[in-house]
């Protein structure tokens, strides 16, 4: 089609603007935009991606149900929250048998499952299913009822300790089979126990009509590689975020995603010469990279072919931390060929990165950029002093001793420690003490015999302090002392002529 011509519900306008009216789904598929002159061509490719009401996701469950192990005759509180359009039907199963409400078992909070009264015949798997017009999401755990007394018992924590979900996942990279992914990380959230352990990656497909599926668990990272995909599928994903206490809410959901059409021509023999004979010469310059914060690093470049050059579709960003000898590169791509900068996040504080830079097109990867170096900003530690020991030195002295934080959470040079000593009952600071990074012991003077302290400590770099470690009793009087010891001595004997009158 040329400008100013239609075809159906097709239009080209004088400017060589297409437009499509009434949409349908057989619209989907590659358009193909060329611009000839009496020197030169030019073509460019896109997907038009058509979306409907059926390619809405099935319910998402946004807490579910944990693990427990609780006394007879207590009471269990299973979680189950879903959201979906339009709302989703909640139904609760005991070991596969649907759960009815009534007896000891009741549904609180319009989705959650309360069973009173715990009988050992209660131990099984619960789930929790979410039903829509979209399909099916189920999320299951294990309750297991222990007689009174046991020590095995474990409560499933409260949800407001979960971490904060974490952003919203963008694509980096798309192939035939596979599907490269970033988030950002969970910020800090009020009442959230314990650092990140991993993040969860979940889709669905509206192509293949299933369910979420769990495609990785306990990612370390930002970022992730989902392979083993279906070519030419479409999939949106969700994040979570997991510390000690359970998994956050998912993220928001990605923009829909299409993988490579298993025979899709990329590019003709002559396109793929050309590229590699362009890229084999020094066609990018990595021109500075500066730490712009202390998880952040701002790299500048200079491409040295034409900005609108067909050849170079986009640039890849390689780095790893220089630190580390063996450490692997990490991979950005950017995708816009014009683009002359760059923030990379997520990064360790106060670490030293590496970085360099790939031009490419479709298969072919370009010429290496020269490597530049940049350290992250100092940062205040993220952990109190390790290892803390405390004691009496004699009627009117106490010894404290301490290592440093573990080496990943110091974020910069140490700088020295804090001391703050309170009384024990009131908690009233009555001395701080500032110390070089040196010293991993003190004496604490002019204290009174018969009282009790409190003491606590943290380190400090240039950036500021990091947090306290708990507060350690110091007892000024060693009759306290080893009547303290000798009680925890009995607890532990009782504790262990119980268990030995169990095994009999």
């Amino acid at each position: 089609m040329f400008p100013n011509s239609s075809h159906g519900r097709q239009h080209v306008a004088a400017d060589g603007t297409l437009q499509i009216t009434d949409v349908r789904q057989e619209d989907e598929g590659y358009y193909v935009c060329s611009a000839f002159s009496v020197v030169d061509s030019s073509t460019v490719r896109v997907f038009l991606q058509v979306s409907s009401l059926d390619e809405r996701p099935p319910p998402i469950i946004q807490i579910g149900p944990a693990n427990q192990t609780l006394p007879k005759g207590s009471v269990a509180t299973l979680p189950c929250r879903a959201t979906g359009n339009p709302s989703p039907r909640i139904k609760w199963f005991h070991d596969g048998h649907a759960v009815q409400a009534g007896n000891r078992y009741s549904i609180i909070q319009g989705s959650s499952l309360r069973v009173d009264d715990l009988q050992l015949s209660d131990s099984g798997t619960y789930t929790c299913t979410a039903s829509g017009e979209r399909g099916e999401t189920s999320w299951a755990a294990t309750l297991t009822v222990e007689k009174p007394g046991s020590t095995s018992l474990h409560r499933a924590a409260d949800p407001s300790t979960y971490p904060a979900p974490p952003g919203t996942p963008k694509v980096l990279n798309v192939s035939r089979t596979s599907i490269s992914l970033r988030w950002a990380k969970s910020q800090e959230k009020p009442g959230a126990v314990g650092p990140i352990i991993g993040y969860t990656v979940e889709y669905f497909s509206p192509d293949l009509q299933t369910g979420w599926i769990v495609a990785a668990q306990r990612v370390g990272d930002t970022q992730v590689t989902i392979s083993g995909l279906t070519p030419g599928t479409s999939y949106v994903f969700l994040v979570r975020a997991e510390n000690t206490q359970g998994i956050s809410v998912p993220s928001g959901l990605s923009n829909t995603i299409k993988t490579i059409e298993a025979d899709f021509d990329a590019a003709s023999a002559n396109d793929l010469s050309a590229a590699r004979t362009l890229l084999t010469g020094k066609s990018v310059e990595l021109i500075d990279a500066s730490a712009i914060n202390a998880s952040a690093v701002r790299l500048e470049w200079m491409l040295h072919v034409s900005a609108d050059e067909k050849y170079v579709e986009g640039l890849r960003i390689h780095y790893k931390d220089a630190s580390v000898p063996s450490a692997q590169y990490h991979s950005i791509t950017v995708m816009d060929a014009s683009a002359e900068s760059f923030v990379v996040g997520n990064l360790k504080k106060y670490t030293k990165y590496e970085f360099f830079l790939t031009p490419f097109f479709e298969t072919i990867e370009g010429q290496p950029s020269n490597s530049k170096t940049a350290l992250t900003y100092e940062d205040v530690p993220s952990a109190p002093p390790d290892n803390i020991q405390i004691g009496m030195y004699n009627q009117t002295a106490g010894w404290v001793r301490w290592t440093p934080p573990p080496s990943q959470h110091h974020n910069g040079n140490l700088y020295g420690y804090k001391i703050e000593v309170s009384a024990g009952n009131t908690m009233k600071v009555l001395a701080n003490m500032t110390l070089n990074a040196t010293t991993t012991s003190v004496l604490l003077n002019n204290l009174t015999t018969g009282a009790v302290y409190s003491v606590r400590l943290n380190s400090f770099t240039k950036a500021g302090d990091g947090p306290y470690s708990k507060p350690i009793s110091l007892f000024m009087d060693r009759q306290k002392k080893k009547k303290k010891k000798k009680k925890k001595k009995k607890k532990k004997k009782k504790k262990i002529k119980k268990k030995k009158k169990k095994k009999k």
